[in-house]
């Protein structure tokens, strides 16, 4: 069996080994900078619960090839080939939920991914099923996905559950990519880890954002109604000034004392992941009981793994490790989604 998989460019041989930690002879076949084709000898339903309960962290998206299709540039044509195919691996009953996923590599053809996503949902519409869309939410359902990717000329095709494909969606860079960040880029990064973990902020309280500027971060926690808390030695954007529910610490955290506990805390300090873990565990204490955070850590060139280990084996100490995942807007780091072990409340978790 084939699959296709998605990972960061740089990290295409820490998801290849996070394949093989599942099926050890498993082989690869890099075909993008960001995709790559994974054989295996497991049979699928067994491939995919195993690679589901090792919890990997950098491969991102992963979806069965069932057919491999040359498409001839012409798009009448090609639509028609693909939708063809595509049912015959999906056959779906009416009322029952369905998503089309299409990217394609820049220059394939003179149509484009939406064009495919529109011409097969049109057609199983029509049938009575019924649409998901993934403009509004990352949040898996239970639901059926057709995914499609184009190279060139090659069209792959696949049919699985959103629940086996790791993410709801096959492109997220190009649905979170639609919202332009009014701060800062981190504003996305920061909003992807809420949707992707299903961060069940309620709005109320204080939040605590360290390593704030230029505030990216800490707009999306106000926004969403905290009472924010930014510590950091440099300015905030001025567009910040306006919001009430925040207080710039210009100062290091290690120079702050807080007489509050904080709901949510926050890091995206551009420190070395050891040093973030440690610190982490140094402000647990401002943390109310069951408060979340979320953590990026900064990874180096080499022993990715291993860094990202021993900053966990760190913050265990402290914390219950939720997620960890290399997000699409990571780059080389991770992000980590954490509770205060001194309460620990049900909380469901999406990879």
């Amino acid at each position: 069996m084939r699959y296709l998989i998605t990972h960061y460019t740089e990290y295409r041989k820490n998801a290849v080994a996070e394949i093989r930690k599942v099926d050890e002879s498993a082989t690869a076949e890099e075909i993008m900078l960001t995709s790559t084709i994974i054989t295996t000898k497991l049979e699928e339903k067994e491939f995919v619960e195993r690679l589901k309960r090792s919890n990997p962290i950098f491969i991102r998206h992963i979806f069965p090839i069932h057919i491999e299709e040359t498409l001839t540039y012409d798009k009448k044509t090609d639509l028609k080939i693909i939708l063809k195919k595509a049912k015959t691996i999906c056959s779906l009953k009416s009322n029952e939920k369905f998503s089309v996923q299409a990217r394609m590599t820049e220059g394939a053809g003179v149509y484009n991914a939406k064009d495919i996503e529109i011409y097969l949902g049109e057609y199983y519409e029509d049938h009575g099923c019924i649409p998901v869309f993934s403009d509004d939410t990352l949040m898996n359902y239970d639901i059926h996905v057709i995914s499609i990717v184009v190279i060139d000329q090659t069209c792959y095709i696949g049919y699985s559950l959103a629940e086996d494909n790791l993410s709801f969606q096959c492109n997220e860079y190009r649905v979170l990519g639609k919202e332009q960040p009014q701060i800062c880029r981190a504003e996305n990064k920061l909003k992807e880890a809420i949707s992707k973990f299903q961060v069940r902020l309620q709005g109320e309280g204080n939040a605590l954002d360290v390593g704030a500027a230029p505030g990216g971060w800490t707009k999306v926690l106000a926004d969403y109604g905290y009472q924010v808390s930014a510590v950091d030695p440099g300015k905030l954007d001025q567009r910040l000034s306006k919001y009430k529910n925040i207080k710039h610490y210009r100062a290091h955290i290690e120079d702050v004392e807080f007489d509050k506990p904080f709901n949510l805390v926050t890091c995206d300090m551009n420190v070395d992941a050891l040093k973030a873990a440690k610190f982490m565990c140094r402000i647990h204490k401002n943390l109310a009981e069951g408060g979340y955070s979320i953590l990026t850590l900064k990874l180096p060139y080499r022993d990715e793994e291993i860094r990202i280990q021993k900053s966990l084996d760190i913050l265990k100490e402290d914390y219950d490790i939720l997620a960890v995942k290399n997000l699409t807007h990571n780059r080389r780091e991770v992000t980590v989604f954490m509770q205060n072990k001194r309460k620990l409340e049900n909380h469901r978790c999406s990879f």
